[in-house]
């Protein structure tokens, strides 16, 4: 019996360092769908890593729900993403939630929430948080589950009825969470009912850009330049063209000069700039014919760096708030309005 031991016996190492396993819990997974999204850089049902929401941000497209939750998330933080982009649920008379849920086809490829359990072995890291924004319903949410104890990740969801529609009453919201067999689930209701969260309730309203300004005391002299991308209704118009701004002894002023050479070619758009070097360009489309409503044109204007060029102006654009440099390429208009805070 003197080999008899009850209870617990601790043994504590006397030499080296004891490795401790850490695990980063900052890495967001996203399922998101849109239909024009560039499918060589976002790959149906693949995970897809994104480190920078800018570089990103020319290639979502503009319908669906993948656009809008970047920029959301660029206003908020910019954190490491897993993207996965899945086919429009929404593009049947009915919600369609077996797209957003997911198989495994015939190829043995996974689709839709199940590719989440692929990003590990294709990107080498896992997602501690996951968000299906849009497409929650009970049955969308328990797969969502069953993923998250998985991965040991968490999962934020508005609660949605199967047509993919908000629950509009509380109690209702609570017999989904009683429906619920995974803790791993966290409900928040109700929605943020505008795609600013910044904004609250209000209708027509489109997401703020980035804010951004010229570096102070390092403005070029002679010319300068910027590079740049135009889209017009979902097309590339023109792709890294070139304009020059010749007077840049107001930097500001030949900015807001360089962007409205860029759209003097197109007079469907209107631009409204301000006094102050502070300019905000509205990009609308007139709709001849009919009630002659004006509708907003979905515009993109992408800037990128050019170093082949020594007098690119865009290592001077800076964030407004932060005055940190911008990463290539930036979006400096989308979909209806941006804004350019002057010389600081």
């Amino acid at each position: 019996m003197t080999s008899f031991h009850h209870g617990i016996t601790g043994r504590e190492s006397q030499s080296g360092k004891i490795p401790i396993r850490d695990a980063a819990t900052n890495i967001i997974a996203m399922i998101a769908f849109a239909d024009d999204a560039d499918e060589t850089t976002f790959p149906l049902n693949t995970p897809v890593l994104v480190t920078s929401i800018n570089r990103a941000l020319p290639k979502a497209g503009t319908t669906g729900n993948l656009r809008k939750n970047l920029e959301i998330m660029a206003q908020i933080a910019s954190p490491t993403l897993v993207i996965i982009r899945i086919a429009d649920p929404f593009q049947f008379p009915e919600f369609d939630q077996s797209i957003v849920i997911g198989t495994t086809d015939e190829n043995g490829k996974r689709t839709g929430l199940q590719a989440l359990l692929t990003v590990k072995s294709i990107l080498g890291i896992t997602p501690k948080i996951i968000c299906v924004s849009d497409t929650e319903t009970l049955d969308v949410a328990n797969a969502l589950g069953a993923i998250c104890k998985r991965l040991r990740a968490y999962a934020y969801i508005t609660p949605r009825q199967s047509s993919g529609d908000i629950l509009e009453k509380a109690e209702d919201a609570v017999n989904f969470r009683n429906m619920l067999a995974f803790r791993e689930i966290e409900l928040i209701w109700p929605e943020w009912t505008n795609g600013n969260v910044f904004q609250g309730a209000q209708e027509e309203v489109f997401l703020e850009p980035t804010s951004y300004r010229i570096k102070e005391g390092m403005h070029p002299t002679g010319e300068c330049s910027l590079t740049y991308d135009l889209f017009l209704n979902n097309e590339k118009i023109e792709s890294n063209a070139i304009v020059s701004g010749m007077d840049v002894s107001d930097i500001a002023d030949a900015f807001m000069d360089m962007i409205y050479s860029i759209f003097d070619k197109y007079p469907q758009i209107q631009l409204a700039g301000a006094e102050g070097g502070q300019g905000y360009f509205q990009t609308y489309s007139a709709i001849d014919g009919g009630s002659g409503d004006i509708q907003k044109a979905p515009v993109r204007l992408v800037i990128k760096q050019n170093p082949s060029r020594a007098d690119d102006l865009f290592p001077l654009l800076t964030d407004f708030y932060t005055s940190q440099p911008f990463a290539s390429p930036i979006e400096v208009i989308s979909l209806g309005l941006s804004n350019f805070n002057g010389v600081g």
